[in-house]
């Protein structure tokens, strides 16, 4: 593989009927509404390096704080661990088809083992569909 061909990429969805515009008002939500409603988006990401997609999942409210708190626990000194972040966020967004987690906080060191670009790739795609920016990781850090 030449360096200038990417490692992966996301692989864009089919359209559905829930793409195209409403014909009819947007309804205001109450408690049991925004309680049932359905927001786990899945993507596809093609991992060339690994020759196949892997699957990763928006991240619930409890996990983005919980990740959170783990960026903010790396902080030492004015200055950012990142050691096992890319892990703590991707054990918490790789899934299966169906939005089954692949895996747990206990494979974090295994995952640290394989490639890092393939991780990266990962990582920046998580980060992406979970509204997680780089300037947000910053803030948490203090910088």
């Amino acid at each position: 593989m030449s360096e200038d061909q990417p490692i992966c990429r996301q692989v864009e969805p089919e359209p559905t009927a829930d793409d195209l515009p409403a014909s009819e008002p947007v309804p205001v939500l109450d408690r049991a509404g925004i309680l049932a409603a359905s927001d786990n988006v899945i993507e596809a990401v093609h991992v060339s390096e690994w020759g196949g997609v892997v699957h990763i999942r928006t991240i619930s409210g409890a996990d983005r704080e919980a990740y959170e708190n783990a960026v903010t626990l790396a902080q030492k000194g004015g200055r950012l661990d990142a050691r096992g972040l890319r892990g703590k966020l991707l054990v918490r967004c790789i899934c299966d088809e169906a939005g089954e987690l692949l895996f747990t906080e206990n494979d974090i060191a295994a995952l640290a083992k394989k490639s890092a670009r393939a991780i990266e790739c990962l990582f920046d795609a998580a980060q992406h569909l979970n509204g997680l920016t780089e300037e947000d990781v910053e803030g948490l850090a203090g910088n």
